[in-house]
């Protein structure tokens, strides 16, 4: 009998006894080599698997690596499998000179070959459970990254060949017509067209039939009792405060719809949707603040608007809020009777207060200040405080704005550090001051690094040579002491005084009563 350079099994000889046993051998080790697993722990080494196990099983499965691991085969042809499942950490397979990364808690398929090469036939990580892509830019009729498409939208291209990214603007909902667009243009709905138009604010006719947008804190689409309802109730999870702009949209009594203000004791219409006012068709109602409802647009759809006898029809042109789309100002925060104007240098549309007037308040000797680059954010401030005297100072008092107060001037004094050890190590409060040095055996007094003691530049330390025992300074850990020529880092003698300047992080230059270097 031949042995079989597959396996390493018996081959059936003609003659052969027992052929049956041997068959069913033969099938066993078959099976093995297709389908068996073999579990190896690294415990975080490297492993080599020999010629004849890599015959013997198609499945390695590697655990408790712990760290990066290098499994080595021999070049041979050979498709078996790599489970990394169990392991936190790639493992590179080996075969000569070429490498494969087997990536941490994935399944890979390998071709081997005697060249040797390495192939990856399938990868876990990249295909999902049934064979398909898993990641969305793995479709062939999409995009193949996500960069750049932040607050992007999907949808079906022209001429329907696949998906696109698009960044969403007010031009691309289908009942908005912004062409042509034209500096300070507003959106006001168009009831033959049945869109939204964009056209020049104009003040239109009417009483509240005037403005083609107003503002809402919040927006109720649930009945409100107006008879029992208290100032502080919270509507749609704000609670409210007087004067603040109720929207209500589905009242009971459908002719009670309408724009509502919070008084002192209670709700009534707003004066710009009051009895008798017949708002206009189209007519934008933004909603500020609400758990559901902040944020939204709504429209007065009905044509038949007088107030207190027809019923005000109000509806979202679509879910979701104008700061999701990409020419939105998001900057300014909406705030009562603003209306959207659209902005030629930047090309999106703005939130704009509809008044010039300058705020109310102030006091004698306060100054009006800008708060922000909104239009018109200005504040009455007090920017230099009564008071003073002569030769006093002007100094920031807190981190608010303008909290300044006058202060004396500081005075100045110097104090004397002594130390009577044979080394010293000066000190931040060192600084201007005077170091005495009182040994009657030599002293090295040495000045620390910046990352030590931040002395500022322009800092000076004196040291007073007052023992016997002279003073040497030395530079601390990457500092720089410059001294000049022929002369020593060394005080002269008893009494001398010696000095060092930093001029820069760690640079230092030495003046004063040095020795003479011999």
């Amino acid at each position: 009998m031949a042995n079989s350079a597959l396996l390493g099994i018996p081959l059936l000889a003609t003659s052969q006894a027992a052929k049956e046993t041997t068959i069913n051998t033969m099938v066993s080790y078959l099976e093995r080599a297709m389908n068996d697993t073999i579990t190896v722990p690294l415990a975080g080494g490297n492993y080599t698997i020999t010629a004849t196990d890599l015959q013997r099983y198609f499945m390695w499965q590697f655990t408790g690596a712990g760290g990066t691991s290098e499994i080595t085969i021999s070049p041979m042809k050979r498709l078996f499998a790599i489970d990394n499942l169990a392991n936190g950490s790639d493992l590179t397979l080996k075969c000569g000179a070429a490498t494969l990364t087997i990536p941490a808690n994935g399944v890979v398929t390998v071709m081997a070959t005697a060249t040797p090469t390495l192939v990856s036939v399938t990868d876990s990580t990249v295909m999902g459970g049934g064979g398909g892509v898993s990641a969305f830019t793995g479709l062939s009729d999409t995009f193949a990254s996500y960069t750049g498409k932040a607050n992007h939208v999907l949808r079906i291209k022209n001429d329907l060949t696949g998906i696109e990214s698009v960044a969403l603007g007010i031009s691309h909902l289908a009942d908005v017509d912004v062409s042509p667009l034209a500096d300070g243009d507003v959106l006001v709905w168009d009831e033959s067209a049945g869109k939204f138009v964009a056209t020049a604010l104009d003040a239109g006719g009417g009483s509240s039939g005037s403005a083609v947008s107003t503002t809402v804190r919040i927006t109720l689409t649930a009945n409100l009792d107006t008879g029992a309802f208290i100032p502080g109730d919270t509507l749609d999870g704000i609670a409210t405060a007087e004067n603040d702009r109720v929207l209500l949209t589905a009242q009971t009594d459908a002719l009670q719809n309408g724009i509502y203000v919070v008084t002192a004791t209670g709700i009534e219409r707003a004066s710009d949707m009051a009895a008798s006012d017949e708002p206009d068709q189209g007519l934008i109602v933004f909603s500020r603040e609400g758990d559901i409802y902040g944020n939204t647009i709504w429209i007065l759809e009905s044509d038949d608007n007088s107030i207190g006898s027809s019923v005000l029809e109000f509806t979202q042109p679509r879910a979701g809020s104008f700061a999701s789309l990409t020419d939105y100002d998001t900057s300014v925060v909406p705030t009562a009777n603003m209306v959207l104007v659209y902005d030629d240098v930047t090309q999106k549309w703005k939130p704009t207060i509809t008044s010039t007037s300058l705020p109310a308040g102030g006091t004698a000797g306060q100054a009006l200040v800008k708060n922000s680059s909104t239009d018109y954010d200005w504040t009455f401030q007090t920017l230099v405080p009564e008071g003073g005297t002569t030769g006093q100072f002007l100094v920031k008092s807190s981190n608010d704005d303008f909290e300044t107060e006058w202060v004396d001037p500081p005075t100045s004094s110097t104090s004397v550090r002594e130390f009577v050890g044979t080394t010293d190590t000066a000190l931040l409060a060192d600084a201007g001051n005077i170091i005495a040095g009182n040994n009657a055996a030599a002293i090295t007094a040495t000045i620390p690094p910046n990352s030590s003691v931040a002395y500022p530049v322009g800092t000076t330390l004196t040291w007073w040579n007052k023992g016997a025992g002279l003073i040497t300074i030395a530079p601390g850990s990457g500092v720089t002491l410059n001294e000049s020529p022929g002369l020593t880092l060394t005080a002269y003698g008893q009494h001398s005084m010696i000095a060092a300047l930093k001029v820069d992080a760690d640079t230092w230059v030495a003046s004063g009563n040095f020795g003479v270097d011999p």
